[in-house]
């Protein structure tokens, strides 16, 4: 197969790591509740607002409620986890689900040897994802500016500054979104990790089996 085809499956592949990796994060329950009970927003705050405003903001996220109907927080607070709902369900994940599925499905087709080109797909994949984890380790050491800079750029509107007050502030705090990226990066290094063991091995294994039948 094509070796700049492979590339492009492996990348597709990478890039569907990644987000899979912030989704089942960014959706755990269990993780905010541990997060909540280990940085003591529990102490502060109670059970009922991080509870209650996690569970409402996820619904949400999720399309299972209509809007967030919260006394609690303010218009531009509200404002602000619309845009951010708007930017996390932009369906990017669904579509990359469906090019890869096409793609996969175009290199069955058209592969002489399609195991051992999906294994080089694999090892491909978790080479970029670990090159990606490499990278973004680096970052996270100007993770603070990097983190104000992300709101700079995707909410211009400005609609992510709030006083201290505010509810979104007490309960999301800085080190809760810190904890996000690191628990994301660490998925993404063990999916990494995963695919290039697995590349090697459906290579090696098509290999021996081509050598076998070459022999007899």
């Amino acid at each position: 197969m094509n070796k700049y085809f492979i590339i492009a499956l492996a990348i597709t592949t990478a890039i569907l790591t990644c987000l899979l990796a912030f989704e089942s994060t960014f959706f755990d329950r269990s993780f905010y509740k541990s997060e909540f009970k280990r940085l003591g927003i529990y102490e502060k705050e109670g059970t009922f607002l991080p509870d209650n405003m996690t569970e409402a903001v996820l619904l949400f996220d999720e399309n299972k409620i209509p809007n967030l109907n919260l006394s609690y927080l303010t218009p531009a607070e509200i404002s602000h986890m619309e845009d951010v709902k708007y930017r996390i369900r932009l369906n990017v994940r669904r579509m990359l689900v469906v090019l890869w599925l096409i793609l996969m499905g175009f290199l069955a087709w058209k592969s002489k040897t399609t195991f051992r080109d999906i294994g080089r797909v694999y090892k491909a994949a978790g080479i970029t994802a670990l090159l990606f984890v490499a990278i973004v380790g680096v970052a996270s050491l100007f993770f603070e500016p990097l983190f104000d800079l992300f709101h700079v750029v995707l909410f211009p509107q400005g609609n992510y500054l709030f006083p201290y007050p505010s509810a979104l502030l007490r309960v999301y705090t800085f080190q809760l979104h810190y904890d996000v990226f690191f628990t994301t990066l660490i998925k993404v290094l063990f999916a990494a990790v995963v695919l290039f063991l697995l590349g090697i091995i459906i290579i090696r294994s098509t290999e021996k089996k081509l050598k076998t039948r070459r022999g007899s």
